[in-house]
Parts: C-alpha cells; structure tokens; sequence
C-alpha cells in the first residue's frame, strides 16, 4: 500500500500562515469572484471558496455574469466593481463572447491573486514572483510538506495548460528540478512517466493513466477533477494504481482541498506586498 499524500493535513498549516497573515492586518479581506450564472460546477466551486474564505476571516463575495455578456459590457462591469476587492478571480469557463486572453490583462497584477495576467506569469519566469496560479503552487505545498526531495529531482508533468503545466515548470525549475511536460504529442509517455521521481497528472482526462505508467517508487500527484459516473475521480485511476506506487494524492481529498487555502492565502500576500 502506498502513502497517501491528504491534503487536509497540508491545509492545516496553509490556514496556520492565513492566520498570521490576517492577524496583521487592520480590516478584513474582500476577494470577488466573477462567475458565469449558468455554470453549475464552476458555481459548486465558487461557493465552496465564499464558504471556506468565511471560516477563515475572509469576505468573499460572487459577482454574477450574464453568459451572453457581450466583451465590452464585461470589461465596464469589472471596472465598476473590481474597487471594491482587494482581489478577485475570474472564474472558468467564461462567457462566450468573451475574449479570455484580453479580459485577463485588464486584471491588475496587484489583485490577481490566481496570477493569470501577464505580467505575473511572466514575473514567475524571472523567478520574481510574489504569487503563482494557485493550483500550481498547491503542487509544490503537497511535496514540501510531505518532505519528498524536491533538489535534482526528475518530474514529468502531463499537461500543459496556462494554469497548471506551464508555471509548474517554471515553479519546479526555481526549486532545482528537472522537468519533463507531457502532452498529446508526446511519443510513449509511459518511457518518460517510468524514469521520473514524480508525475504531476493535469491532462484532465478521467482515469487515463493506469498502473503501466509507474513504478513502485512513483510519486504521483493527480491534479484532475472529473465527474465520471455521478463520482469524482482524478486523471490517475487511483484503485488500479494506489497499490503500485511509492505514495499518491487522493481525489477528491488532494490538489483541490490544498488549492482553496492556497488561493486564499494568495489574497493576504498580494495585500502584503
């Protein structure tokens, strides 16, 4: 049996940094969520964030958005109400008609506390940066406090999205990894999955890599959420593989339950910057 890498266990001492951080602080947080109303899942999600940031100190609030928000009617919502927060996130999928790649440069870097703009993601680059997507960083929180030795490691990651794949690289590279990005072109990922210490998975396909892609010193780390059958499950068939790797993240239970409170604790070091 392998060792399960719970992120509860990690949250608790992400809440013990968010309660020194608010303890310095003179007034209370204001995080504002921007959420496309007909998204059920991204509404489950956002509510679960209003929900925990309470518990913690935190007021988060939802600003509803019409799905067929026109572009420039969404960019004038936002002025009009992002003076309202000391950061906020635009919360996927967005509404059609808006252009993502503009609509996340009209963030300012100082209140992007899910570092989608630009210049925060370029500022990870130059290995400057006070933030990073926060699923991303929830990733390097799991292996530091678990201890797993993160200097001359070999990672393969698969996925290469702009919120997960791509800063990682950027993250593990300033903690003096090698990694390895995997993705759908990759040539026989198994080969590559195999050699590594640790695989991130973010492919955000259910149960796609089973047992043939490890070894018994594996670490995994599923960042996927899926809903498959009425269930969620990660991109990692967690049955077929938990008895054949060295230790791997549940899910749910793992990525997701760290990168709420790594969000939020994103919020108080942009404030404190």
């Amino acid at each position: 049996m392998s060792t399960i890498l719970s992120g509860k266990e990690v949250v608790k001492s992400l809440k013990e940094k968010i309660k020194e951080k608010l303890n310095k602080l003179n007034s209370v947080p204001k995080l504002g969520i921007y959420l496309k109303t007909d998204d059920d899942p991204a509404r489950v999600y956002s509510n679960s964030i209003v929900k925990k940031a309470k518990k913690v100190g935190i007021d988060a609030q939802i600003i509803e958005v019409d799905p067929n928000i026109t572009h420039e009617d969404f960019e004038k919502l936002y002025k009009d109400t992002e003076g309202s927060f000391d950061g906020v996130i635009f919360q996927r999928p967005f509404p059609k008609n808006v252009d993502i790649n503009l609509i996340n440069n009209i963030i300012d870097p100082k209140k992007d506390i899910d570092s989608v703009s630009s210049y925060n993601l370029g500022k990870i680059i130059q290995s400057n940066n006070i933030i990073a997507p926060a699923t991303a960083v929830a990733v390097i929180d799991i292996l530091k406090y678990y201890d797993i030795p993160l200097k001359g490691a070999n990672v393969a990651i698969i996925g290469r999205s702009v919120s997960v794949g791509r800063p990682l690289v950027m993250l593990l590279l300033q903690e003096h990894v090698t990694p390895t990005v995997c993705h759908t072109k990759t040539k026989d990922i198994p080969s590559i999955t195999k050699n590594a210490d640790i695989v991130v998975v973010s492919a955000g396909r259910p149960k796609l890599l089973t047992k043939e892609y490890f070894t018994t010193e594996s670490i995994v780390i599923d960042v996927g959420i899926n809903v498959l059958e009425g269930k969620i499950v990660g991109d990692v068939d967690f049955d077929d593989v938990v008895d054949s790797v060295k230790a791997i993240t549940p899910v749910p239970g793992g990525v997701g339950t760290v990168t709420t409170y790594r969000l939020l604790l994103n919020l108080l070091e942009v404030m404190d910057a």
